[in-house]
């Protein structure tokens, strides 16, 4: 494939990511973006390209902030923070950058995930859980092979098995014997 090509198609596949992607100066200073930056922020490409990584952060935090830029350009960093929109709103990231060296040039690439509703997710788990294992009903969870993967207070109270005493037995072991054969 010749070089100009493939050229295009890398920066199609930058443009049309589904992650944030931001190309950054060693200082900080926006360089390049792509569509999901834009369309994630609020603000127009040129509106983009006048700012820094800095002015998406909280301010409050400006020397936890320049710190793990400082460790991205030297070794890559990940780690999960909030980003502004250009209305002020603000939204939970998971970031990766790392420095780059480009024709003798550095870089700091960073690609950026709305977590939202991954958090969304996991807190609307974390509730589920909370009621099932609070709840005064007996409510087991097995496998396929009929191994016990769960048990909440309301099956301690009937049956007066702890969890550590069954999870990962059979669950045959709160069948009576004369009725094993109906499971």
């Amino acid at each position: 494939m010749e070089k100009f090509k493939t050229l295009k198609i890398y920066e199609n596949v930058f443009y049309n990511a589904n992650d944030i992607i931001i190309l950054l100066s060693t200082e900080g200073k926006i360089m390049k973006v792509n569509k999901k930056a834009i369309d994630s922020y609020g603000y127009t490409e040129k509106e983009l390209y006048s700012m820094d990584i800095f002015q998406l952060r909280s301010k409050e935090k400006k020397v936890l902030i320049k710190s793990q830029f400082e460790k991205a350009k030297l070794d890559g960093i990940e780690f999960q923070t909030t980003h502004y929109r250009k209305d002020g709103s603000d939204f939970p990231v998971e970031v990766k950058s790392i420095g780059i060296e480009c024709e003798k040039e550095k870089f700091v690439i960073s690609i950026i995930r709305d977590i939202t509703s991954r958090i969304k997710r996991e807190q609307e788990a974390r509730e589920v859980a909370f009621i099932v294992e609070n709840s005064q009903d007996a409510i087991i969870g097995k496998n396929l092979n009929g191994i016990i993967t769960s048990w909440n207070k309301g099956a301690e109270r009937l049956y007066g098995y702890t969890k550590e005493a069954v999870v990962g037995k059979s669950i045959l072991v709160i069948i009576p014997e004369k009725r094993t054969h109906e499971f």
